[in-house]
């Protein structure tokens, strides 16, 4: 396309005749991929930026304005990859969790009966994403109990101390035991895989005062990663039984 005697490249830019063109292209890409590569635009680089378009009869704000846009995608690009592992590693756990309530062991006591979604936008939740993560009830002959878990994995712990939660999680968890009469349990993971954790916890909720625990604290909420859950009918309380 011609455009004051020059050709409109993409991006913006402006040169005159194929061989410049080329040229202009060539210098011009691999300045922008070195500033790619670290995802900084460095004064250094403005500067050599601007004596390349002084070569090229090109305009600096043009390749300015190219080179922002493209580390403002990257940038959302790698946000949105972060957020997806975040969130395929947490789905991971849940379906790890799911399982111990399937287990042909005791299966026939235990119906899933939600596992919400972590859908959201803009700051916009469902109600049911503020809840915890699985609602399962028990039955055994006329008896009948509701049990909340919400999963956890973290790949490891920072100076002895674990965070679990957020300070907002962590009270809304509580609002919803309160209000819903219902008992709540953190099921967290750590190390290893989110589909295949080194250790397993399973921690009252009513016994998490803080979003964050002491390593020491945590170990007497410890369970075998070979395990599946039931529910010791004379206290009310979910455990997790070893394989035998």
């Amino acid at each position: 396309m011609m455009v004051a005697g020059g050709i409109l490249l993409a991006g913006g830019y402006f040169v005159y005749g194929n061989k410049e063109e080329k040229l202009a292209k060539e210098e011009i890409e691999g300045q922008i991929q070195a500033v790619m590569a670290d995802g900084v635009f460095t004064e250094r680089e403005k500067a050599h930026i601007t004596q390349l378009a002084g070569k090229h009869n090109l305009k600096k704000e043009k390749l300015f304005e190219e080179i922002n846009e493209r580390l403002t995608a990257n940038e959302n690009e790698a946000e949105t990859e972060i957020i997806d592992q975040k969130k395929k590693k947490g789905d991971d756990f849940e379906k790890y969790i799911v399982k111990k309530f399937k287990h042909k062991k005791n299966q026939k006591y235990f119906t899933i009966k939600q596992w919400a979604g972590d859908k959201y936008v803009d700051g916009i939740y469902s109600e049911k994403t503020q809840q915890p993560d699985l609602i399962v009830e028990y039955h055994y002959k006329d008896f009948k109990q509701l049990i909340a878990i919400e999963c956890k994995w973290r790949s490891y712990a920072r100076n002895n101390n674990l965070k679990i939660s957020y300070d907002d999680q962590l009270n809304r968890y509580k609002e919803f035991e309160k209000k819903e009469k219902i008992d709540v349990y953190i099921a967290l993971g750590v190390g290893g895989k989110a589909s295949a954790p080194d250790n397993l916890y399973l921690i009252p909720l009513k016994e998490l005062t803080k979003p964050s625990i002491f390593l020491n604290k945590l170990e007497q909420y410890q369970k075998s990663v070979d395990s599946y859950f039931y529910l010791n009918m004379q206290t009310g309380i979910l455990e997790i039984r070893p394989f035998l």
